[in-house]
């Protein structure tokens, strides 16, 4: 591994404020060793080698420095669910995807056609939504070889049922949008107005037969709006995503913008006896974080500094940067870092 090569890349990721957001997650890891120095280390030396190849160090722009990160984590599917503490069981678990997702990889066409569920999100009412969820124990829905998680990745996000359900029974007494908050307190500003979702769930007992862990780093690589350290220590071993609705606008809440536990968990297929079933979420109505536009450069950029300065606070970045350097040459020379 190249000395420079490593400094440069740490350096432009403290350039942006979306690396900053990465580098206090990555000091996360290392202050409170919720992964080995190893496998922190393995990580930012793939990184490095991508950065170097990839001619990055003469130059790179925030959303070369993301897509490093993504690719790595790709490239690097053994890097994941190292987080040290399984999360502790809960009776079902739930995880959120968007029409697309579900007619692309979950759902039959074939069968949503014969049920006359469109495929275009364009076209998706409230009332196919509701015909949807009367289906959710049709699991002929579910197309041949079906999975749930990201073929790149090869994982999915889950927080537990309960807490959706509770978020569901309160945007009902109250009249509001279950897209929109559950979008915010999950933090997932990249939801747009228009997008459909919904809800995946399932018994809790299949995470025991799963690969699973509270996400770090590693497995969050685009995530705008991932913090590995939660606002109160649980004992839990789940993690805590960021509530959009706290996060913004700055000042508000003290700080404190400790949504729903999550956890990240491998790809899995589909078997009929695994008890997968679906609910309508909703359809998203506003953008996230007080936007007036979903393009606005200089509104992202306020948003992704403000966030960046809370995870921030405390944290000296150059010695951060420092400790990193060292770390990555002392395992460099590892072939098995």
């Amino acid at each position: 591994m190249s000395e420079t090569y490593a400094k440069k890349m740490l350096e432009a990721l403290h350039a942006t404020a979306r690396g900053r957001i990465v580098l206090a997650n990555i000091e996360h890891a290392l202050s409170t060793r919720s992964l080995t120095e190893q496998h922190i280390a393995a990580y930012l030396n793939a990184c490095v080698s991508y950065f170097s190849f990839s001619g990055l160090d003469q130059g790179a722009s925030v959303e070369e420095l993301i897509e490093m990160m993504v690719n790595v984590l790709h490239a690097r599917k053994d890097l994941r669910f190292l987080r040290q503490g399984k999360p502790q069981p809960v009776d079902a678990v739930s995880t959120i995807v968007t029409w697309e997702t579900a007619t692309h990889f979950l759902f039959d066409p074939v069968a949503l056609n014969a049920k006359l569920i469109p495929l275009p999100v364009s076209e998706v009412s409230a009332s196919h939504l509701l015909d949807l969820e009367n289906l959710s124990a049709n699991q002929q829905l579910f197309a041949p070889g079906a999975s749930v998680g990201s073929p790149s990745s090869s994982l999915f996000w889950v927080a537990p049922k309960m807490h959706v359900d509770q978020l569901r029974k309160e945007c009902n007494s109250t009249n509001s949008s279950l897209a929109d908050r559950l979008r915010d307190i999950l933090g997932l500003p990249h939801h747009q107005p228009g997008e459909v979702l919904l809800e995946l769930y399932c018994p809790g007992s299949i995470m025991g037969n799963a690969v699973f862990a509270a996400p770090t780093f590693i497995e969050a690589a685009s995530h705008s709006r991932f913090k590995a350290r939660p606002d109160c220590e649980a004992a839990d071993n789940w993690g805590r995503t960021a509530d959009l609705a706290l996060v913004w606008p700055p000042g508000a809440n003290s700080g404190k913008v400790d949504g729903l536990p999550e956890a990240v968990v491998a790809r899995s297929r589909f078997h009929q006896d695994m008890g997968w079933k679906w609910s309508a979420v909703g359809i998203v109505k506003g953008l996230s974080e007080g936007r007036t536009s979903s393009t606005d450069r200089t509104e992202n950029d306020l948003r992704d500094e403000h966030f960046a300065t809370l995870l921030c606070q405390g944290l000296d970045l150059a010695e951060v940067i420092k400790q990193l350097q060292t770390l990555m040459e002392q395992y460099a020379v590892s072939k098995d870092a």
